[in-house]
């Protein structure tokens, strides 16, 4: 009943479409991570069908209306109408598109990862708790962050997985330095709520908070007794109705904190290409940074301070728990060491490190998504 009621209230809010999708060769499954995606595709013909409940269209729910999984049909109902010769998504931990080609054999299926994973809280843990690794899924192209991520997948999917990094982050051009470098920018994971992670309820003060003030109290430290300025990225955009509450979080740990906006001007990708070395925890912007061959400093405390597993820096990848740029461990004398470490080393030396320990395995970064526009133009042939 509960669910049923839940899927009255998304369709009462939703935009109702009346007139049937039209015929396409590739359907989207999901609005794309990223508009320039379209410039993969050429000129084919495409269609975009929403997933998540902002609009529906009315004569494919009437027909799909009795069956017992309703929100099933009415996806299975709009890709029959459809009939593409090619879907693509971006949805990287949806059961029913993983399980596609069960039913749709013939259409060509893309998936596209769109953050960076932990294991509890994704795709991970649900392929774990509820798939027979015995019974994979079907899936013709998967492009993934990293080596480790693809070889964690194959457990669980028969196909083609290809590592190419974040696909947003591959089409942002690397900016030269405007200034010489003397900021340690600090990635920000802001979020008002706190959230599950095994099955347990982690308050925004467990989850977010307490990392934030280990951390940037030693940067506070750090930057002032190096002569350097730390700036803080902040995770809202420039005109978004929560920037105000979350500079307010941040000034309640310190007033005195200097914060960085990303907007159409200097992207959350460019901004970290001008600091001296960017400093985060583990979200997908710092993995990112270290794509684009930035000084990158892991600081990778959450599991530590949750005891949570699937946290640590490069999950799923079985390396050390402290290396030069990185640590597990909630110690100023390691975060300070690495630290060391990166302003020592000349960019040279850094690149060539980090060819050294093949970081692509990590994430990897293929510029212009040159991969995904190859395999993309002999499918649409």
């Amino acid at each position: 009943m509960f669910k049923f009621l839940f899927l009255i209230k998304k369709l009462i809010y939703a935009k109702k479409i009346f007139s049937l999708p039209y015929k396409a060769k590739i359907l989207f499954y999901g609005h794309p991570l990223n508009k320039n995606i379209f410039k993969y595709i050429g000129g084919s013909k495409y269609q975009i069908m929403d997933v998540r409940g902002l609009e529906v269209n009315i004569p494919l729910l009437i027909i799909s209306i009795f069956s017992k999984n309703i929100v099933k049909s009415y996806k299975e109902n709009y890709i029959t109408y459809v009939n593409p010769n090619l879907i693509i998504s971006s949805i990287d931990n949806d059961f029913f598109l993983l399980d596609l080609k069960r039913k749709f054999l013939n259409i060509k299926l893309l998936i596209i990862q769109n953050g960076w994973k932990a294991y509890y809280g994704d795709i991970f843990e649900s392929l774990d708790k509820n798939h027979n690794p015995l019974d994979k899924f079907k899936i013709d192209y998967f492009f993934t962050y990293g080596v480790y991520v693809g070889n964690y997948l194959k457990k669980y999917i028969n196909g083609k997985i290809i590592s190419i990094g974040s696909f947003i982050n591959n089409d942002i051009d690397k900016q030269i330095p405007i200034s010489q470098k003397n900021n340690i920018l600090y990635i920000s994971q802001w979020q008002e709520e706190g959230m599950y992670l095994n099955s347990q309820y982690f308050t925004q003060k467990e989850i977010i908070r307490d990392i934030d003030v280990i951390i940037l109290k030693f940067l506070i430290k750090y930057t002032a007794v190096h002569n350097l300025r730390l700036n803080i990225l902040l995770r809202s955009k420039k005109n978004n109705k929560s920037l105000q509450k979350e500079i307010n979080y941040f000034k309640s740990i310190n007033s005195k904190l200097n914060f960085l906006i990303s907007d159409s001007l200097y992207t959350s990708y460019q901004l970290t290409d001008q600091a001296l070395i960017v400093v985060g925890s583990d979200s997908s912007l710092v993995y990112e940074s270290l794509a684009r061959g930035n000084k990158t400093a892991f600081f990778s405390i959450r599991g530590k301070l949750l005891k949570i597993d699937g946290l640590d820096f490069a999950w799923p990848a079985n390396i050390k728990k402290t290396g030069y740029f990185w640590t597990n461990n909630i110690n100023d004398r390691s975060f300070s060491k690495i630290l060391d470490f990166l302003i020592n080393l000349d960019d040279n030396k850094w690149d060539n490190y980090l060819d050294s320990i093949r970081v692509n395995n990590i994430i990897n970064i293929d510029w212009k998504n040159l991969q995904i526009k190859s395999i993309v133009e002999k499918l649409i042939v």
